[in-house]
């Protein structure tokens, strides 16, 4: 090399590695919710009218449960839950499924309450229950993703799966 500079330029390239980490193409359960409430906020639905991470009670049930989006009116008109199918722990996201659908199942008999902090508003039986589903990147249904969307279709459950392409016009609709 000529100088220092020239040499370590040459030698960079072979003892430094640069690791650039790989951008993930997978959309999170946690990136559904936040896209879903910022649809929701840009039609003007606020705190009002909107209850996210809230707990729904049930009469048959000892536990609360975890509610992503409440859409209320003085009485709780829809329940969303938000979904990612595009995860290597399929097993953990389908109890998590499985779950919501029996406590669903139960608030489909008996109704309930959903509380965030200090508010309580009362869930009729009838109330539309929704789900936002960002599915597998490559599109092909899985045993993971039929049994899913069997809990979803449960005529118990009765839940209005919603593509993440149909988000927005699930947000217009509820406001």
């Amino acid at each position: 090399a000529e100088d220092v500079n020239a040499a370590m330029e040459k030698l960079w390239d072979i003892f430094i590695v640069e690791n650039v980490r790989q951008k993930r193409n997978s959309v999170s359960k946690r990136q559904v919710l936040s896209q879903y409430l910022k649809s929701l906020q840009a039609r003007h639905l606020g705190t009002d009218h909107v209850k996210h991470h809230a707990r729904l009670k049930t009469s048959h049930s000892h536990n609360s449960a975890a509610i992503d989006v409440a859409i209320h009116n003085g009485v709780v008109k829809r329940l969303t839950q938000c979904w990612s199918f595009q995860v290597k722990d399929t097993e953990s996201v389908l109890n998590e499924v499985k779950a919501w659908g029996w406590t669903m199942k139960v608030l489909r008999h008996s109704g309930g309450v959903i509380t965030t902090g200090t508010d309580s508003i009362g869930v009729p039986r009838n109330v539309e229950l929704s789900v936002i589903l960002a599915e597998s990147a490559n599109k092909q249904t899985d045993e993971f993703t039929e049994e899913a969307t069997e809990v979803f279709s449960d005529s118990e459950v009765d839940a209005r799966c919603v593509s993440m392409e149909q988000m927005e016009q699930h947000a217009a609709e509820a406001a």
